[in-house]
């Protein structure tokens, strides 16, 4: 696909996604015009579609404009992906992770992928409350399968002479289970019990 050709593709799709199409509306819509006799794949229309949706402006290509970089389009697409899966990744962590100057990966960040920490604030002033209902948040915590009480709630009235109150020993350890909680907007969507073997980290 010629340069010219690719920017006209692009411009469209972020047209589509500042209208609030999905990408496959988006896609269908690009097929139905002259913009489809420029090659432009359903995997293109993915990724810009995401990438303006997440506040990117510019309609250039990563690769190519300003300084010569030291390195390659591989390691902008590495660690976009890497974004994709978590946002809240550190530049730090990235440095630690592909083994590059924390310089390098701030400059990818914010010049290459043209990323900023006010996307969502961006993102609100484009979408409004439509953007905030496609937010969901999570959580872990341990339920009990008992209200075990503090020691001031366990505490009781007795004269100087009466025996001390007897109290069954409860073993905490065979009273619990993790539970994740999910929520949008709105309250709670759904909670999700995790079995007592498995360990809670990003993979799971």
């Amino acid at each position: 696909m010629a340069s010219s050709d690719r920017i006209e593709a692009q411009a469209v799709i972020k047209f589509c996604s500042e209208l609030g199409k999905t990408p496959t509306q988006t896609y269908k819509m690009i097929q139905t015009t002259s913009v489809k006799n420029t090659g432009v794949s359903r995997s293109l229309v993915f990724e810009w579609h995401r990438r303006f949706c997440d506040g990117r402006e510019s309609l250039k290509d990563d690769v190519g404009r300003g300084r010569k970089r030291k390195y390659g389009v591989t390691l902008v697409t590495s660690i976009d992906d890497a974004l994709a899966k978590d946002r809240g990744l550190k530049v730090r962590t990235l440095s630690e992770m592909f083994g590059v100057g924390y310089g390098t990966i701030h400059r990818i960040l914010t010049e290459d992928l043209q990323m900023s920490k006010v996307t969502f604030l961006r993102r609100y002033k484009r979408e409004g409350d439509g953007f905030l209902s496609r937010i969901i948040t999570t959580d872990e915590t341990w339920l009990w399968f008992y209200d075990p009480e503090t020691k001031s709630q366990s505490a009781v009235w007795k004269r100087s002479g009466s025996p001390s109150l007897k109290k069954a020993r409860v073993s905490k350890s065979c009273g619990k289970y993790m539970f994740i909680m999910f929520a949008d907007m709105h309250g709670m969507i759904h909670s999700h019990a995790v079995p007592s073997h498995m360990t809670i980290n990003a993979d799971y």
